[in-house]
Formats: structure tokens, sequence, C-alpha cells
């Protein structure tokens, strides 16, 4: 019964809601609840202590909520009770950009968890992290109507994809975000490096591009201004320009990276983000492909779905591991040479404008 009261607040609140703001979105927070509770809020792990090991069951805490269809999930940056160092506050922070429910939140009468407080150092750490997770909102916002859609949770265990791998069925220190990013969080004070298990496929280090074949453990480095993140060949994964806060405009150019490997896709999708109109097809979806067979590239861009004009007005296409002097072509027609922009050797960017139909990109002369 107590559960079902806790269930019963959040229900009543998510319809009151509704009564009073017709045709916008409700957004309830509560970390009480029983089976269906997704139905009516968002869940939160609850008063957490400032402790490593916390920190630690946070990780298996949230895969267990994903796996019981709570898909929008978190827990409080820091932990709630108790005074955060400022390595646990930084390790919390890298890991928590990467959960669908993000916050800092602590209790009165403990120490200040705003990123200032803990001094410079751990100030500019925290403004790249939450840059990121900026960057991130497209990708997470696409994850979130997969899991509205399908049930497949955006926070995922290894063993999601990988049931045959027994490492990664036993495997509670890290996680997928989707299918193509592998998140491994730095869970112990003065650590300069982590065992990171790589499922069997082949990876890439996000920050790096160092590319890795999977099926065993790696050690991965993890300076504080950094957690080990890895890519999945052939993954597509979109980057929006840096702005401090969703009221700010959006942008309208997004940077697609795309990672070598056989294929991969992504479903793009885009609404208003306050209204219930996606429900009548109020909203902008296509799917995106990549092939490589041989020295070729193929990205495709399907026809839209839905009625809610797209706000990108630019595809910004960074091809991984593709030298500068590779030709491209939009729907047939050879473009001017392409630029490269700051990063490893091998990094392509091509500017592709924004199509209402279908259309593709082809890269003759990339990695095989």
């Amino acid at each position: 019964m107590h559960n079902l009261y806790g269930q019963a607040m959040a229900q009543a609140s998510r319809e009151g809601l509704l009564r009073h703001r017709p045709g916008r979105r409700p957004f309830v927070v509560t970390r009480a609840g029983y089976a269906g509770i997704q139905r009516h809020a968002i869940v939160w792990t609850g008063d957490t202590s400032s402790h490593w090991e916390h920190l630690r069951e946070s990780v298996p805490m949230l895969l267990n909520l994903s796996l019981s269809g709570v898909a929008f999930c978190g827990g409080d940056v820091g932990g709630f009770l108790g005074n955060a160092t400022p390595e646990l506050f930084v390790r919390w922070l890298q890991l928590a950009a990467f959960t669908p429910f993000f916050r800092n939140h602590s209790n009165l009468g403990t120490r200040d968890q705003e990123p200032w407080a803990f001094g410079p150092e751990v100030e500019a750490i925290a403004r790249e992290t939450l840059r990121l997770r900026y960057q991130l909102i497209p990708f997470l916002y696409g994850l979130v109507r997969e899991a509205a859609e399908t049930g497949d949770p955006v926070m995922r265990p290894l063993l999601w994809h990988h049931a045959n791998d027994p490492a990664a069925v036993a495997c509670s220190s890290q996680f997928l975000l989707g299918r193509d990013l592998l998140v491994a969080p730095v869970l112990e004070p003065g650590c300069n490096g982590r065992s990171v298990h790589l499922p069997p496929d082949v990876w890439y280090d996000f920050w790096t591009g160092e590319r890795f074949v999977g099926g065993g453990p790696i050690l991965a480095r993890t300076p504080m201004d950094r957690i080990p993140v890895f890519v999945r060949a052939g993954a597509l994964v979109p980057l929006a320009p840096v702005r401090h806060s969703t009221q700010e405009p959006a942008g309208d150019t997004i940077a697609l990276h795309l990672w070598p490997g056989p294929e991969g896709s992504l479903v793009w999708y885009e609404d208003d983000g306050i209204s219930l109109d996606h429900v009548a097809g109020g909203f902008h979806r296509r799917l995106i492909t990549q092939e490589r067979r041989g020295r070729t590239t193929r990205v495709g861009f399907s026809a839209p779905e839905g009625t809610f004009p797209s706000r990108i007005r630019t595809w910004r296409l960074v091809f991984w591991h593709t030298p500068a002097t590779a030709r491209v072509r939009i729907d047939g027609i050879l473009q001017p040479p392409a630029r490269t922009q700051d990063g490893p050797d091998g990094l392509l960017v091509v500017d592709v404008p924004h199509r209402a139909g279908a259309f593709e990109v082809r890269v003759v002369g990339g990695t095989a």
C-alpha cells in the first residue's frame, strides 16, 4: 500500500497538470511508485549519500530501473546527504551527464555543491561536462522517443545487446547509452585508469578516435577531466551546438559524427518538446543510414515523416578515419574539396544543406 500511495500521488499530479494546462506535457518527478510508474512520472533514486559506495551502487540501481520499464531515471549528483569531496563530485557529474535524468541536488546544511564551490579546476571540468550534456540532448531525445514507442531503455546494461558474452552479462559498472555508446564511469577514488570490458565488436575511443577490437578487457586512462566512453563501429552520433540552457535557441546545425563500420543507422527525431502534438503526427522523423564498402561510404537520408518542420538547416557530417583528400558527392554531384577541423588525423568534415526529401552523400577514398 505504501508504494501504491506514491503511485497515486504521481498519477494525481499528472492528471491535475493535464487538466490545468491541456495540451502541454506534464513533468512529474517521484522517488516512490509501483509497477507502471513510468506512465505518470520520472524516477530519481532518492536520498543518496556523498560516499563512493553510493556512487558505485547508482549504476546497477539505474540499470535495474531501466530494465523495469522506468526509462527516464537518474540520481542526485554528488549525493544528497553528507559532504561531497571535489573528486567525488567530478566523477558523479561525469557519470550523470550520460544518464537520462541529470541534476545536482543536496540537502540543507551540507556543503555547497555548485560547481564553483569546489574551486577553479573543478569548475572548469564541470563546465566542459555540462557543455557535452547539452550537445548530447538530440541523441538522448531520440532515445527517449524510442523508449516511449518500444520500451527499450535509454540506459542499458551490456547484456541488452550482448547476451552471449558472459563478461558483459556479469558487468554492472558500465552501461550502454542506446546501442552505440559505451560508458565506463570512474567509481573509485584516486584512479588514473580502470579496466573496461569491450563486448565483441569494433569500438572507438569517443575522445581520441583510437580503434579497439572488443571481446575482452582493456586498460583505459582516467584523468580527472575525462571518463572512458567508446563508440561502436558504424555508429552515427549527433551533437548539437553548445548552449547554456534549453531555453536558448537550439541552433540549426547538427554535427553528425560517423564512425567507420560496415553499417549503422540513426532515427533522427524532432518535435516542439512542449505540446502533445506529436501524438497526432506533429513530429519530424527520418532514418539516416551509413554503409561502408571498401573505400566508399554512403550516407542516406530518408524522406521525413510527420508534419513538424525541422529546425535543422545544415548537417555537418564528421567522418572519422577518412582523409581530407576523399571525394564527396551529394546526390551524385561532385562537391568542392571538403575541409578538416581540429582533431586527429583522418577527420573529414562536410557541410550538407538540409533537404526536405530523401538524399544521399557518398565519400570515395576513405579508410576501408
